[in-house]
């Protein structure tokens, strides 16, 4: 019992498997490499757009410095303040300091800006803070220049420009927030001159990163794409630097990763669910199926009075169970109506050898009476003296159960010759028999019961010449045996007479092994009609 439980509960979680799970890790592996490719291609097309944002944000804000280098380099009110020597009275300081909140005010319009100065040679100016400086910056930075640069952990563009030269020099300086244009998403950022690299993300120059690479592109966006990386590339004219949007595949991958581990999971989990389905759905099964197994057993062993306990769930199980039961009482009903007519059978084998005489003595004995009367010239006892011996012979051969349809009607018709001389009346004997059916193997003696009936029980009461007619046909493969007297009719108390029509129903039910239908239909003092139809010959 252990051992059968053991394999369906294996073949059932095979089966979950086969059905279930591994579809589901197929169909999960597909859409894992599916949704990989489609999310390269979805980062593509978005780091595209994003380079081109930048790019386009760089080049607007240049085009902003310019134009406020173009003002200040127009104010020449403004510059004349800054660049004389002569002393400067307060009210002058106050509307100058108006111009420069003016100033302010406009840069305040781009966020990006985080900061200017002009810068003076001239100690006779008043610093007004924090704009306006009356001293240069460090010589470094004096020449005119706009580079990226790096304070607080934050990148700036950074530009000083020289906007007036006499008679004294005056500096623009700018802070664009790089950052801020840039703005806060996972993207690598570089920015890439002929022998350094600038990293945004923490402001290390790497001289390394991109040596390999050629950027030859300066008119518009380019992608340069290998094993490891996707790297698309702009040029930016006033910085004089390629804007790098760097992607490490790997970092592509790492949702995706994350999705794989996740399905991982889902799949221990659902291994584990399908064991624990397995286990109860056999244990379920296996409580039925170990009771139909016992019963099998039992019945196996000769046990046909057992009786397979149903379960109270209506399944397969209770419908196979159902019908185990329904066989089992089916095989025992068969079995003791075999074992009936096996008894019946012998029953009538017994009773034909006791009634069984010395056949050779009988037949030599005849024989010799049919001489006599032969050589006496009484010609009618001889041939009534030949049916009695071809009765006798055909009736007491008990080695041979079956005969020939023709050998039956020529026995009943000595049959009838023979009763003819004993009444003194003549029975007239009429048969049809189709051809194919002549020689067709029927149980002897099987229709001499009902026309030996026929004739005592009807003819010889009626008082009139009979008639006994016997038609034998096949309709739709049914065999028919229809047996016709003119006598007077059968009643209740002859019907069991002589062997009795039950007995001649059973024998031809046991020998043809097939439904045997008999109908009697009656008149009084006018007929009797049997008709015997053996279904599907």
């Amino acid at each position: 019992m252990k051992k059968i439980k053991s394999e369906i509960f294996k073949k059932l979680s095979f089966a979950y498997i086969a059905i279930i799970f591994i579809p589901v890790i197929i169909i999960a592996i597909y859409i894992f490499y599916t949704l990989n490719e489609t999310q390269e291609i979805k980062i593509k097309k978005d780091r595209f757009y994003r380079t081109e944002q930048i790019a386009n944000n760089l080049n607007e804000n240049f085009f902003k410095l310019e134009r406020i280098k173009t003002i200040l380099r127009g104010d020449f009110e403004l510059l004349e303040f800054l660049t004389s020597e002569k002393e400067k009275k307060p009210l002058e300081y106050l509307e100058i300091k108006k111009t420069i909140n003016n100033y302010e005010k406009i840069l305040s319009i781009s966020k990006e800006i985080s900061e200017f100065k002009i810068y003076v040679d001239n100690k006779n100016l008043l610093e007004i803070q924090p704009i306006i400086k009356n001293h240069l910056p460090d010589k470094s930075l004096l020449k005119d220049n706009t580079t990226i640069i790096r304070e607080n952990n934050k990148n700036y563009i950074y530009s000083i420009k020289k906007i007036y030269f006499y008679p004294k020099s005056v500096y623009l300086e700018l802070k664009i927030d790089l950052d801020k244009i840039i703005g806060k998403d996972n993207g690598e950022y570089y920015f890439v001159k002929n022998d350094y690299t600038i990293d945004l993300k923490n402001g290390i120059f790497n001289f390394e990163k991109f040596y390999k690479h050629e950027f030859m592109n300066k008119k518009k966006i380019s992608l340069i794409e290998d094993n490891r990386s996707i790297i698309y590339y702009k040029y930016i004219p006033f910085l004089d630097m390629y804007f790098i949007n760097y992607i490490e595949k790997n970092n592509i991958n790492k949702d995706m990763i994350t999705y794989g581990i996740y399905l991982m999971f889902i799949a221990i989990i659902s291994l584990i669910i399908i064991y624990y389905i397995s286990y109860f759905v056999s244990i379920r099964i296996f409580e039925q199926l170990e009771y139909i197994i016992e019963g099998i057993k039992e019945i196996k062993n000769g046990n046909l009075d057992v009786e397979i306990p149903l379960n109270n769930k209506v399944d397969d199980f209770y419908v196979l169970t159902m019908q185990i039961n329904s066989m089992t009482k089916r095989i025992k009903k068969l079995i003791e109506d075999n074992i009936m007519r096996e008894r019946k059978s012998r029953e009538f084998e017994i009773k034909a050898l006791q009634s069984q005489i010395n056949s050779h003595f009988l037949q030599n004995t005849l024989e010799s009476i049919k001489m006599i009367a032969y050589i006496n010239k009484d010609y009618k006892v001889s041939k009534a003296i030949t049916n009695l011996g071809r009765i006798l012979r055909y009736s007491m051969n008990i080695n041979k159960t079956e005969v020939k349809i023709y050998e039956e009607i020529d026995y009943i018709k000595r049959y009838i010759e023979l009763f003819s001389i004993r009444t003194d009346e003549y029975i007239e004997f009429r048969y049809f028999i189709g051809e194919e059916l002549k020689e067709q193997e029927i149980p002897k003696m099987i229709l001499q019961p009902l026309v030996e009936n026929s004739i005592l029980h009807g003819i010889i009461p009626s008082n009139k010449k009979g008639i006994i007619q016997i038609k034998i046909s096949r309709e739709n493969k049914n065999l028919i045996f229809d047996i016709l007297d003119n006598g007077i009719g059968i009643r209740e108390t002859t019907k069991g007479s002589g062997i009795g029509l039950e007995n001649i129903k059973e024998r031809l039910n046991l020998y043809f092994k097939s439904e045997v239908i008999f109908k009697i239909k009656s008149e009084k003092d006018k007929f009797t009609r049997i008709l015997i139809k053996i279904k599907e010959m």
